[in-house]
């Protein structure tokens, strides 16, 4: 290559941000996947109040739970990573019978099981080992 090409200011300018983009696209993405911080943008169908939630052991997640007061549940919503709505239900702690309040709404991960689908909460500094939340109504999606 000519070395007179390599000292324009237009080519190296363009190496540079080349350069930048091979090496932060995947860490972008990894970062995403690691829960590290969530996507720039979200699916259409995922509604602006919803978190995105991911991790090392489990896939990308969308949730939204709020707090109703006045039927004492938590009703929650969950996408896909890509959007697909996965399920929507009321909840309530588990072993306690009441909502979660608000503060305690930060959902980590779930699981479907027989009895319907589990919603674990983050504990104390971000710890997976939390409260849990159970379904109490399911709807359908």
């Amino acid at each position: 290559m000519n070395v007179n090409v390599l000292s324009s200011p237009i080519v190296r300018t363009t190496l540079w941000v080349l350069l930048a983009v091979v090496i932060c696209v995947p860490v972008y993405r990894e970062g995403i996947l690691l829960g590290v911080w969530p996507p720039l943008t979200r699916p259409y169908s995922v509604p602006r109040e919803a978190t995105h939630v991911a991790g090392f052991k489990f896939a990308p997640t969308w949730y939204d739970c709020r707090f109703d007061p006045v039927k004492d549940v938590n009703p929650c919503r969950i996408w896909s990573g890509d959007g697909k709505l996965m399920f929507a239900g009321d909840f309530r702690l588990e072993d306690v019978g009441h909502a979660a309040p608000p503060e305690l709404l930060r959902p980590s991960t779930y699981q479907r099981t027989s009895e319907g689908i589990l919603i674990d909460l983050y504990g104390p500094n971000k710890t997976t080992w939390g409260p849990r939340l159970v379904s109490v109504t399911p709807r359908p999606n």
